[in-house]
């Protein structure tokens, strides 16, 4: 553990507050070391709390990026989700009541226990059930539940079709000229069809509550053998097929495959698909619908577009035509099965 910081290095504008602070707003001690857990849109560390001993999860944010009416949004929601049996932090509270509090430098403070435990292990068909059974439960438990905001409010993935949209005409100004442009053009020729098309289905697609991140990384399996949602601030309401769809994703080994690892490129393994979607379909309510089945690979389809929009602006040049050359196979693949 790192001693007690004041100022965040790769983002001075954060700050840890000191002991003292932590004392007086919320009565938790602790001795002044953190590690680091992780910095994107909130920097994150873990204390360990001195009497009782405990360890802890702070996390710091800008309001400007995600205001505390959000925040409050979020933590009524997981509330709701404790009182339905679905597993998540729940943040500590001030003396007075309040869910997060504040620095003298303005930015937010939320406490929340560490969850011990391990994350799902990618590829392995057991943990895969047990995810799918979780996120069904959540899904189930969020389709009345209506105090969050809807799809275009998030910008970050390919849930917000309008905004997807406007990404990619974006895209296609920018990358004139640059030597992946006559690719980035074919991948997304079709975008506007394959919007349409989910938003032809909208009438059999369930919306819901979605926690909208649900990488392993997000995910901890405790030792009773219960699975937590961790990092959910970015829930929303939205189509749950969206969410099935990156779900699969994200638990087949082929996402934390690196650039040219030839699994990267091939989709998920129809077998661990097969295995989530039925136990997912066994747990969900209201049941699975035709209208999802048909959407599942337009959502793949989109998510690669999206994924390929993002390239142009993080990548050199090259780099983004040899991964569009890559997963052309894939893609075709996926256009036939649509």
């Amino acid at each position: 553990m790192q001693k007690y910081m004041t100022n965040y290095k790769t983002d001075p504008k954060y700050v840890l507050p000191s002991p003292e602070w932590f004392y007086r707003q919320f009565g938790i001690q602790w001795n002044g070391q953190y590690a680091t857990l992780g910095s994107n849109t909130a920097h994150v560390v873990k204390i360990q709390r001195v009497d009782p001993d405990e360890t802890l999860v702070i996390r710091i944010s800008d309001p400007s990026r995600i205001s505390q009416d959000r925040i409050s949004q979020i933590h009524r929601f997981q509330t709701y989700l404790k009182t339905q049996g679905v597993f998540t932090a729940l943040p500590y509270e001030t003396p007075q009541g309040e869910t997060f509090s504040t620095t003298e430098s303005g930015f937010t403070i939320e406490i929340y226990p560490f969850i011990h435990g391990k994350s799902p292990q990618r590829g392995d068909f057991e943990d895969v059930r047990l995810v799918a059974r979780a996120i069904a439960r959540l899904h189930h438990a969020g389709v009345d539940y209506l105090d969050l905001p809807g799809e275009e409010s998030l910008f970050q993935n390919h849930v917000a079709l309008e905004q997807l949209r406007e990404d990619v005409r974006r895209a296609k100004e920018l990358s004139k000229g640059k030597v992946f442009y006559n690719l980035y053009m074919e991948y997304t020729k079709e975008a506007e069809r394959w919007i349409a098309a989910i938003q032809a289905l909208r009438t059999g697609l369930i919306e819901t509550s979605l926690h909208l991140d649900t990488g392993p990384q997000n995910m901890i399996t405790d030792a009773d053998g219960q699975l937590w949602f961790i990092d959910c601030n970015h829930m929303l309401r939205g189509r749950r097929v969206f969410e099935v769809c990156v779900s699969i994703y994200y638990m087949d080994c082929s996402s934390e495959a690196s650039l040219k690892a030839p699994h990267r490129y091939q989709g998920p393994d129809p077998q661990l698909e097969t295995v989530f979607l039925d136990e997912y379909k066994e747990f969900c309510e209201p049941p699975w619908t035709s209208e999802e089945n048909q959407a599942l690979n337009i959502e793949r389809m989109l998510m690669l577009i999206h994924g390929a929009t993002y390239w142009t602006s993080r990548w050199d040049e090259n780099t983004v035509r040899e991964e569009l050359i890559r997963f052309g196979d894939y893609r075709q693949a996926l256009r036939a099965n649509i």
